[in-house]
């Protein structure tokens, strides 16, 4: 990595090569300039989505059923309000036994109203799939509680949230981007002590593959980070930078692409300075 401007002048950079750069690493380091914040994961009860179908009879035959995620589940219509929900009831049933419980952990008929109980903490787009006129009608009625799913490299925003809410220059609550008012705090930047071991983040009954909550993380305000791209990879140094804060596809919420993208990503006071083309990865020096 880089160390610039030590002790007072570019004569004094140097290079160290330590590997190849993943997702997150401070490429270069500027003492006089990096501003760097400890970040903290709030700690929540996490709570699965429940949402339930109501059913109306309208035609046998009728091709009606749900949307999860983009995923279509259908059921034929037959008889009345109540019959016809139990055939949705086991076509969604028929999913949980082929795929296992890691989407729906569970679901149940009562008369016309279907219940789906999620396997997660997650929140899901449910939506109505309708063909003919026998409808179905969903409803949320338990929210999602879930503390944020973040990695290393993703830009992050100050997280408000009732009784979590700190303040201090450098110590501050954080999340993953939820809409087009976000505001970029910072860079999550890879932190060796901070990093736990799979086997801790499943004692202390967090998802592998994210970071654990309550732990500090090194967040970069001010600095050089290699971080995740959307779309096409810029052509030359110097490229402006958005972040995706309103993203049209929730896996890429908090990476950063080369324009707004219709309003998905937000410009950012950053500029590239490379690109790991293989990885997706560009090196991006932030001055927030």
């Amino acid at each position: 990595m880089a160390l610039r401007n030590f002790p007072n002048g570019a004569q004094s950079e140097f290079l160290v090569n330590h590997g190849p750069f993943f997702q997150g690493t401070r490429y270069a380091f500027d003492q006089t300039r990096d501003h760097l914040i400890s970040g903290i994961i709030r700690s929540v009860t996490e709570v699965a989505e429940t949402n339930t179908v109501t059913v109306t009879f309208g035609a046998n035959g009728d091709v009606f059923g749900i949307v999860i995620d983009g995923l279509a589940i259908t059921a034929v219509a037959a008889t009345s309000n109540d019959v016809s929900a139990v055939a949705l009831d086991a076509a969604i049933q028929s999913y949980i036994d082929t795929y296992g419980t890691a989407l729906v952990a569970s679901v149940a008929v009562a008369t016309n109203v279907v219940t789906i109980v999620f396997g997660d903490a997650l929140p899901h787009s449910v939506t109505a799939l309708n063909s003919g006129t026998t409808s179905s009608v969903v409803a949320e009625t338990v929210a999602a509680a879930s503390y944020p799913r973040l990695n290393f490299g993703l830009g992050v925003t100050i997280d408000a949230s009732a009784g979590f809410d700190l303040t201090g220059p450098d110590l501050r609550a954080i999340k993953a981007a939820s809409s087009g008012s976000d505001t970029l705090l910072g860079v999550l930047a890879y932190d060796y002590g901070a990093q736990m071991s799979p086997y801790q983040i499943t004692a202390l009954g967090h998802e592998v593959g994210y970071l654990a909550p309550v732990n500090p993380y090194m967040v970069v305000a001010k600095g050089s980070v290699v971080v995740p791209w959307v779309g096409t990879l810029p052509t030359a140094p110097g490229a402006t930078v958005y972040w995706i804060n309103a993203p049209a596809t929730l896996a890429d919420r908090g990476k950063f692409r080369s324009d707004a993208n219709g309003g998905e990503a937000d410009l950012v006071n950053a500029f590239v300075e490379g690109i790991i083309p293989d990885a997706n990865l560009v090196k991006v020096q932030f001055d927030l």
